[in-house]
């Protein structure tokens, strides 16, 4: 019989040893965004949180690629993500990213809006690439705090795929 169990015991930790290194990514995508999530205050560009990171979407998405504290600071602490043409180096996400299509969006890769908000992918939600995951920090009537989000996509013209340049949760 204890050979048995032990043998039941290996097996389990054998199974579950796959299931983690499977779905690595995942679990600490997802572990991230929890201890975000329970870590952070409300909603406000001006202050920064525990993390080091300004309490916005871009210091959010800055501390879930492990980013420089300062991305954004050069404009200010009006938050958002800055994807602009005419600030080049560390303090603008363009940097980091480069467009790409919705096809090729991933886990980890960001959708912005006007160039002012940034909403981090998470996953599809059909086959036809019409309705996504993301998650956002936003302070915007509809919108305070952070949120899981189901969204149509696009829900707007002005909302534009990005592919993050480097394997997630390694440092440049």
């Amino acid at each position: 019989m204890e050979n048995k169990e032990f043998i039941i015991i290996v097996l389990l930790f054998i199974l579950v040893s796959i299931i983690v290194s499977l779905n690595k990514k995942k679990i600490l995508f997802n572990c991230k965004v929890y201890i975000w999530d329970i870590f952070t205050d409300k909603y406000n560009s001006e202050t920064i949180n525990v993390f080091g990171y300004r309490n916005d979407c871009t210091g959010f998405v800055g501390w879930m690629w492990g980013l420089p504290k300062d991305l954004g600071d050069w404009y200010g602490y009006e938050g958002g993500p800055r994807i602009m043409n005419k600030v080049h180096g560390k303090h603008n996400f363009k940097y980091y990213v480069e467009e790409t299509s919705k096809e090729k969006l991933k886990m980890g890769d960001v959708l912005t809006l006007n160039d002012q908000h940034v909403i981090l992918f998470y996953k599809w939600l059909n086959k036809e690439k019409t309705k996504y995951v993301g998650f956002e920090y936003a302070n915007i009537p509809c919108s305070r705090g952070f949120r899981r989000i189901e969204m149509k996509f696009p829900y707007s013209d002005c909302i534009r795929p990005y592919n993050f340049n480097y394997e997630l949760y390694k440092k440049r």
